[in-house]
Order: structure tokens, then sequence, then C-alpha cells
């Protein structure tokens, strides 16, 4: 599977998606202060924790998984991310998805609404 680190793919799809990235960028943000990811990664010795991007491919696959199962069930159905086995399409679906909450104001507003709620949007 293609490196999902900060230099060649993290960087880029915000260069290319500013907006839809952001929200996400947002998200990880408040996901790491709700599961206590200082205390996670290191139990609270005063050590930094990794970045998302430095995490090993299955633990980035299962918060991006849980990050997309918020998208709005009214809109067109995102096909979930957890059927896709082969990494290049699952990759590549990743990158679609950050297009389509980058150019579609109205999908973005609903799914940063959807993020301020305690369950995913499609009741997982």
């Amino acid at each position: 599977m293609e490196n999902l680190n900060k230099e060649n793919f993290w960087n880029e799809l915000f260069t290319k998606y500013p907006k839809g990235v952001q929200v996400f960028c947002d998200w990880i943000d408040e996901y790491k202060k709700r599961n206590h990811w200082d205390r996670l990664f290191n139990g609270g010795y005063e050590m930094e924790s990794p970045k998302f991007h430095d995490l090993p491919i299955a633990m980035q696959k299962g918060i991006l998984i849980e990050f997309i199962s918020y998208y709005p069930k009214d809109e067109i159905t995102w096909y979930s991310l957890q059927k896709i086995s082969n990494d290049a399409a699952w990759t590549d679906a990743l990158r679609r998805f950050f297009i389509h909450l980058d150019v579609s104001d109205k999908i973005r507003e609903k799914f940063i609404a959807n993020l301020k709620t305690t369950e995913p949007a499609n009741g997982r």
C-alpha cells in the first residue's frame, strides 16, 4: 500500500483539497482528546505521542473508517472502505472521498454537523 505519511500523501491531499482535509484535521484533534491519545501511546510519560500519519497503516485505516462513517447518509451513498481489500483502490477511494468533501459546501456542512454528534451517521 502507498505509504500514507505526511510527506507523500497528506501534504499533497491538503494542498489539493484543503477544505475537505481540514475537516479531518479538526476531527482528529478532537479524536485524540476523546481517546486520551497521550496516555494511550506513552502511558502519561513526558514524551511525544505519534502523529496520526506516523501510525501503522492498519491503525490509520481504522481511524479513517470511523471518520468516514459520519458521512451524511441522505447524500449519495458512500461505499464502505472496510470492504475494499485492494490497497491501491483503498487509497484512491480515500482521495475521492476528500475531493467530494472539499468541493461540496452543503455536504461538508452536513458532515461537520454529524461529527458533532456522538454516533456516526451510518448508525454503526
